[in-house]
């Protein structure tokens, strides 16, 4: 975990969709349990604080060194939830209390209200993802591409996700099949009949910008 405090705070808060009508509280906690550890343990180079559940169980917060691997965070969280969906908000700006802190609940400043106020906004849209890093159009257009990949993630049916899943932890269609115990014919129909690859490479596309900006 870098503990530097050049440059703006970079903020990512996640709250839990409909939070108060999960009725498998359980399963809930226990997924947001699972995702934070993932963070943490495969992001730690990206993180000025660690990836923290706060509020009992509806939101999550980090503190980021940069946001070029936001969308990979997001997409590892959204998987473990489902079919919970949870709304992201990304933000850069100052912090003026515990910057220098490794923990995320101690840290305060303008940054946090800013996503605090875009987290409230985003409620109101019904989408799931907004940013603001300092480019509005950069913004924009980052959070179009970012909500419609979520929405086609969420909008898979449960058997669509489980071949889709499969096939991106096993790396092909074969290993999927195995996993699953069905044919391969019938894991490429899966995949053919979702986009599957033109999701894919939306994704890259996206990650390209978002690495590329980031370093500029």
């Amino acid at each position: 975990m870098k503990t530097s405090t050049d440059g703006p705070m970079i903020v990512l808060l996640g709250d839990v969709e409909n939070s108060r009508r999960v009725a498998d509280r359980r399963a809930l906690a226990a997924g947001l349990d699972r995702a934070c550890g993932r963070l943490n343990e495969e992001f730690v180079d990206e993180l000025r604080a660690a990836v923290s559940i706060l509020k009992g169980i509806d939101e999550v917060g980090a503190a980021l060194t940069s946001f070029r691997r936001a969308y990979d965070m997001i997409s590892i969280v959204s998987a473990e939830l489902r079919p919970e969906r949870m709304r992201f908000v990304l933000a850069a700006g100052e912090a003026d209390t515990g910057a220098e802190s490794q923990e995320f609940a101690r840290m305060d400043g303008p940054v946090f209200h800013l996503a605090a106020g875009m987290m409230e906004e985003l409620k109101s849209s019904k989408l799931l993802f907004a940013m603001s890093v300092g480019d509005p159009l950069l913004d924009e257009a980052v959070a179009v591409a970012v909500n419609m990949l979520l929405l086609a993630r969420a909008a898979l049916t449960e058997k669509q996700w489980d071949v889709v899943n499969a096939y991106e932890r096993h790396g092909s269609q074969a290993a999927a099949a195995s996993a699953l115990g069905v044919s391969q014919q019938a894991v490429s129909h899966v995949l053919v009949g979702t986009d599957y690859r033109q999701f894919r490479h939306v994704e890259t596309s996206l990650r390209e910008i978002m690495e590329k900006y980031s370093m500029r």
